[in-house]
């Protein structure tokens, strides 16, 4: 790829500065822009080769008055031995991490070598080498255009926030255009009254079938409607929160029905978590009351709430009508979700947002009269929300699995053949565990299988294909956007990508990728993942400033816009057509089996621990690839330090099992950073 391009030489002549610091300087704000920096390495050869270069650091700030950054640059330009004025002028763009010292030769994360020829005042040649195999074309392309960009905008703004790296049209398309998705969804309604309807046209239908027990669509009603009168009674209406404690089971769907159709929010709550736990959950919602499995009463009975039994309530409950109650602007649910800080973060999600999802999901992968969704995640997540209610809003029939088998493969394969399910949802890890298990081409019924909520390796897609003949659909989203907010169906080419792409924005919801200056970034360039529209959640549960910080305001008024954007803390880029691709976290979050987990809470409750001086956190993976998180302790004297099985039990007592690391390394000391901080990086990989 050769460009050309002319420099400013008025403006270069008469500020005393040479092409060679322009194109420098250039080069740097290209750099610095893709790793979303305040600085930037070029490593800088004059006769045209990469040996024995040497490094110049380029300060970048978005207030820096670019006539000073050039001069600056050209002193260190002019200081070497060569003349670059006559010279073949050669940078290399070593984008490397910090922490490793920079190399002679081409490395780093995008792997890319830029030569620049100038003559004159003329860029004669501005060759770009990369291996595509780890640098998106797409990023040349920005690369290449952002230099020309740069240097031709540089002489006519007054700092360098001046600088407007997208033409007119490239910001049309990638803010509008590739967020063009409004569509005429019915909001006006809530998810239960669509549950009210399906079982008014079809009363006898199977709705729900659990270890033997099968329940119509009318007696499904009967019991929920008999729920809701009672909580009606004690007071129940929208935006009442209500916790729920049950195990999977034909009371828990009762009970996550009853609640909304009293015009409540449901908040789960696992009863096996420990007391700290829960007791910290229920102290953030305030409840007036806790509906529970009757068998559950006794453990459920300290925390000093009026219980509500399931098992007790009438089957029927002709009294009172009880449709209709809600708002569709009003809470379904409250999901608690781990946090930084040591303690939960509650998501507030409205009706009208998981609407958004099941009608897209039904728009454009229809679930049947009769056909069969697994519900087999834990109501502690969101993904639960579409298992459920997704068939029962549509006239499917809900097949729930067993509690504590969600895991068990042959089990789960066994009810998948017994039921003829056709749709179920993994997590890559686990749908790798499921595709590995001897006869699951057995399991013939699926046509659709959803995964999500874990980088989806290209290899499970090509194994995926060879032994099922259902669709395989990526989906992406944080508990924060209801569910999920972009989608892409993989076919039996993925194998031949780098990474399964994380799709395109469903429908009335917007994403966009953005540097620290919430500027729209082009295709190729890493971005933080924003997301807009109707997906959105109202907040945090009591948790004003961080609602805030993280939900934050809409400068781009896409047609359909809440006014609002949810920073995800993700790390993305476009492909030259639009399609996003997933590069990892800008923060230590983690996925463990699904599951999104704040090290840091961990940290903290291990900090808390009397015999321990400090404490570190890290997901590790294993030789098949899984993640496992490590817990490296430091005790406050070697001898006191606590055993494995001490600091198992420890936290055992006071986390949810999915945030029990699964094992404890005692070190003399932890790895540090010159600025104190852990080094996570030098930690052993070996537990």
């Amino acid at each position: 790829m050769v460009l050309h391009a002319r420099l400013d030489a008025v403006w270069l002549e008469r500020n005393g500065l040479r092409p060679q610091c322009l194109l420098t300087v250039a080069c740097a704000l290209v750099v610095a822009r893709i790793n979303d920096a305040d600085s930037a390495s070029l490593a800088i050869s004059g006769d045209g080769s990469h040996e024995a270069t040497r490094v110049l650091r380029v300060d970048v700030s978005l207030a820096q008055d670019p006539i000073r950054l050039c001069r600056d640059v050209d002193r260190h330009v002019s200081g070497s031995s060569h003349e670059p004025a006559t010279a073949a002028y050669d940078a290399l763009l070593a984008i490397t991490s910090v922490r490793r010292p920079l190399p002679s030769k081409l490395s780093g994360e995008f792997r890319l070598g830029l030569g620049i020829v100038i003559e004159g005042l003329t860029v004669r040649e501005i060759a770009i080498t990369y291996d595509p195999r780890v640098t998106a074309a797409a990023m040349v392309t920005s690369i290449e255009r952002g230099i020309i960009r740069a240097a031709a905008c540089i002489p006519t703004c007054r700092a360098l926030s001046d600088i407007e790296w997208l033409s007119a049209e490239e910001y049309q398309r990638i803010v509008y255009r590739w967020n063009a998705t409004r569509a005429s969804y019915n909001y006006e309604r809530c998810l239960h009254w669509l549950f009210e309807e399906q079982a008014q046209r079809t009363p006898d239908a199977v709705a729900l079938e659990f270890q033997g027990d099968v329940l119509s669509y009318s007696e499904l009603e009967r019991r929920s409607r008999s729920l809701a009168c009672e909580l009606r009674c004690r007071g129940v209406d929208c935006d009442v929160l209500v916790p729920l404690c049950a195990e999977r089971s034909v009371a828990m769907v009762i009970g996550i029905l009853g609640i909304l159709r009293a015009g409540g929010a449901y908040v789960p709550i696992d009863p096996r978590s420990p007391d700290e736990h829960t007791a910290r959950v229920l102290k953030d919602v305030a409840p007036r009351l806790l509906v529970i499995e009757a068998r559950w009463q006794d453990r459920m009975a300290r925390f000093g709430l009026p219980l509500l039994p399931l098992d007790d309530l009438p089957a029927t409950g002709e009294a009172e009508p009880c449709l209709g109650f809600g708002r569709s602007d009003a809470l379904a649910c409250v999901i608690h979700t781990s946090g930084s800080t040591g303690v939960p973060k509650g998501t507030l999600l409205e009706h009208r947002a998981l609407l958004n999802n099941i009608l897209w999901l039904q728009e454009n992968w229809p679930l049947g009269t009769g056909e069969a969704v697994l519900q087999k995640t834990p109501f502690t997540f969101d993904v639960s929300i579409k298992e459920f209610l997704w068939p029962l809003c549509v006239g499917g029939r809900l097949v729930v699995a067993e509690p504590g088998r969600h895991l068990n493969m042959p089990y789960l394969a066994r009810l998948m053949q017994e039921h003829r399910v056709a749709v179920a949802h993994f997590v890559p890890s686990i749908l790798q565990s499921f595709l590995a298990m001897p006869g699951v081409e057995a399991c013939d019924s699926l046509r659709l299988v959803m995964c999500g909520a874990e980088v989806l390796p290209p290899e499970v897609v090509g194994r995926f294909f060879s032994l099922l003949g259902a669709k395989l659909l990526h989906l992406y989203g944080p508990t924060e956007a209801a569910i999920s907010v972009t989608g892409w169906e993989c076919d039996r080419f993925v194998e031949s990508l780098r990474a399964v792409p994380l799709g395109r924005p469903m429908s009335n919801v917007h994403i966009h990728l953005l540097n620290r200056a919430m500027q729209p970034v082009p295709p190729g360039v890493p971005g933080e993942l924003f997301i807009g529209g109707v997906a959105l959640a109202r907040g945090y549960l009591r948790q004003p400033r961080l609602t805030q910080q993280c939900f934050v305001d809409d400068p781009f008024a896409v047609p359909g816009s809440a006014g609002r954007l949810y920073r995800t803390g993700d790390r993305a880029r476009y492909t030259a057509d639009g399609v996003i691709e997933f590069l990892g976290r800008f923060d230590r979050q983690v996925k463990i089996n699904g599951t999104r987990i704040e090290p840091g809470e961990i940290e903290i409750t291990l900090r808390q621990h009397p015999a321990l001086d400090r404490a570190a956190v890290a997901a590790i993976p294993d030789g098949h690839g899984r993640k496992h998180l490590i817990a490296y302790v430091v005790g406050k004297t070697a001898a006191a330090c606590p055993s494995p099985f001490e600091l198992h039990r420890y936290c055992t007592a006071k986390l949810p099992a999915y945030m029990v690391p699964s094992a404890f390394v005692a070190l003399s000391q932890l790895p540090l950073l010159a600025n104190g901080k852990v080094d996570y990086a030098a930690l052993p990989v070996s537990a």
